[in-house]
């Protein structure tokens, strides 16, 4: 790596919403590696490590959160890790380290295994050796990496050595034990350079796919059970966030990949039904949504708050807030048990109000260039034609969906008894707003079977199921749009 800390800064992000220290070199890992027991076990004879296998560890039960890129003890990265460097015992002046906060869950603090050095530690009366190594995927090259857990000094942080980590690519960073497969949460870093024109935010398109729920029924005939529905779930992820695979055993349960094409073990790529670039965010890994300088507020509020000010003169209130993050649903788990899961799928700006007919939009580059000084000061980091982000929930389901506005408009009715109307800008606000789904644009208003009839709802309505009070307008939008996205092109 040339030079990384005066070219690079690390922008870092979560997987999941998920609490440390563990040294890591960054040599491959070698076959012979040995693991390290927890200072309050016994030694074991030989005896004890022949007489039983490797204690069943648990997935999922180690979350990874807050990478920061350190040198000398001083952050050279995005976010909040000045203290966690400055405190951090294994970063010396000469190399640069990745550290990686851990959090366990009861799944280990519960047990036996207790804290992170008994997770990666041998157990009394296990036959097999037990050790912990931190997977990195480059996710731009597909190459995997493994570097080995090589001493403890408080299991409560992850450090590695950092320089061989390249700019602009993504890693997925996962803890593993080696023995059982047991593997953490993961999370993700990326790599930017530091002096790199902060212009238009970064955009990040979003994938959805669906997974189809057993629902099961006593057989009147027998003690059996038979399946009498199907309860489908739609989801959406950014690519960087692409869901894990199902375990096989979760087939009678739930599937979320075409067991027809790809067979019963289920993969990731493709999920079922998946449509890539849905519609588009601004990228959450952009260095404009990080507080880089540290005074309470994310970059692109400087940014706009300073553009404002040479044009007009004035600050813009301190309380200003545009862009909301997007948290939804993005996939299951099954580790033990079926759990949806939620992440940040990129951000999206609110809607803006028309001053003399209150009706909602969002805007286009003749915006940017009109005479509003805010949408001046917006032309920078924005840039984009945007359109409307709506919420529609399926009818007599507990099923929500997301929808952007170019494809709403050409698959939306109203009904008049039994005639589908196309809504205007006035009876937009006045009727109940249907589409069929999946979209079928050539004929919108002919329910096939297999299609199910969504409306759309306000966010106020669905807000304590995805949690998105944060985002509630102060206004409602006319035509219950939420937010704006940048608009999806060709």
């Amino acid at each position: 790596m040339k030079k990384l800390f005066k070219k690079i800064t690390a922008i870092v992000l979560p997987l999941f919403i998920l609490s440390g220290c563990i040294e890591v070199n960054l040599q491959q890992i070698k076959p012979e590696g040995i693991g390290y027991r927890s200072a309050i076990e016994p030694e074991e004879t030989d005896e004890e490590l022949q007489s039983g296998e490797i204690t069943n560890r648990p997935s999922d039960a180690i979350i990874l959160k807050n990478p920061c890129l350190c040198l000398d003890q001083v952050a050279q990265n995005i976010g909040n890790c000045t203290q966690v460097c400055k405190e951090s015992s294994s970063v010396n002046s000469f190399t640069p380290h990745l550290i990686l906060e851990t959090e366990l869950t009861s799944a280990i603090t519960n047990t036996d295994l207790f804290d992170l050095a008994g997770f990666c530690s041998t157990q009394a009366g296990e036959a097999e050796i037990a050790s912990c190594y931190l997977e990195v995927i480059d996710e731009k090259r597909g190459i995997t990496s493994e570097f080995e857990v090589i001493s403890y000094e408080n299991s409560e942080v992850i450090s590695i050595v950092a320089d061989e980590f390249s700019e602009d690519h993504t890693y997925r960073l996962t803890l593993v034990e080696r023995a059982s497969g047991a593997r953490s949460r993961s999370t993700q870093l990326r790599f930017f350079n530091e002096y790199r024109d902060f212009g238009p935010i970064s955009l990040m398109p979003v994938n959805r796919f669906k997974c189809e729920y057993k629902i099961y029924s006593e057989s009147i005939k027998s003690d059996d059970l038979a399946v009498y529905n199907i309860d489908t779930q739609y989801y959406f992820f950014s690519p960087p966030d692409r869901p894990d695979a199902l375990r096989e055993s979760s087939n009678s349960i739930v599937l979320c990949h075409n067991i027809e094409m790809s067979g019963t073990v289920p993969i990731n790529s493709p999920l079922l039904d998946e449509q890539q670039s849905t519609f588009i965010t601004w990228n959450k890994t952009d260095p404009l949504f990080y507080d880089i300088n540290e005074d309470g507020k994310q970059e692109v509020y400087n940014i706009i708050g300073d553009e404002y000010k040479a044009f007009t003169g004035m600050d813009l209130a301190p309380d200003f807030k545009l862009f909301y993050p997007l948290t939804w649903r993005s996939g299951i788990t099954d580790n033990g048990s079926i759990n949806q899961v939620e992440s940040v799928l990129g951000y999206y700006m609110t809607p803006f109000l028309d001053d003399n007919t209150y009706k909602a939009y969002c805007p286009k580059q003749h915006h940017y260039y009109g005479r509003s000084d805010l949408f001046r000061s917006l032309r920078g980091v924005v840039g984009v034609d945007t359109e409307g982000l709506y919420i529609a929930k399926e009818q007599g389901a507990d099923n929500y969906t997301l929808i952007n506005e170019a494809l709403l408009k050409q698959i939306w009715f109203y009904k008049s008894g039994e005639k589908h109307i196309v809504p205007d800008d006035q009876t937009v606000a006045e009727n109940k707003i249907e589409f069929y789904w999946p979209a079928d644009t050539a004929e919108p208003f002919i329910k096939k079977k297999h299609q199910m009839t969504f409306s759309l709802k306000f966010i106020s309505e669905v807000d304590t199921f995805y949690h998105m009070s944060e985002s509630r307008q102060h206004y409602p939008a006319h035509d219950k749009r939420f937010g704006c996205i940048p608009m999806l092109t060709n």
